[in-house]
């Protein structure tokens, strides 16, 4: 089975994650979500050219309603990690974050407790 993934921030690191996951067994990034759509649309082209249903969007709720993605790997800036996280868990997404996971503490436990509740990893 491929767990299909969807890269929220496409930024500079965003860029390098894309690239390792690209290299992994298992795992095809086929999503990207960016306030910046053309920066997504850049990444999709780039990224997941030819593979079926990979689209770009500015819209994070659209990549967190579809079913199809099992996995969200979160690569914005830091202050969003958490809400993001945690909204990830509640739309019942797997959860990979560029350092750190979250600013404060409480916001870690937080994250802990959704991934907790809802069942993700």
């Amino acid at each position: 089975m491929t767990l299909r993934a969807a890269l929220i921030g496409c930024g500079g690191l965003g860029k390098v994650h894309a690239q390792m996951v690209g290299q992994l067994d298992g795992m095809k990034m086929v999503a990207f979500c960016d306030v910046d759509l053309a920066r997504a649309q850049s990444y999709c082209q780039e990224f997941a050219s030819g593979q079926e249903g990979a689209y770009a969007t500015a819209d994070l709720q659209r990549v967190l309603s579809d079913d199809g993605i099992q996995v969200v790997y979160i690569c914005t800036h830091h202050d969003t990690h958490a809400e993001y996280a945690i909204r990830a868990a509640a739309a019942g997404k797997h959860i990979l974050i560029e350092k750190p996971l979250a600013l404060k503490v409480d916001e870690c436990i937080a994250i802990g407790r959704a991934v907790e509740q809802h069942g993700v990893t």
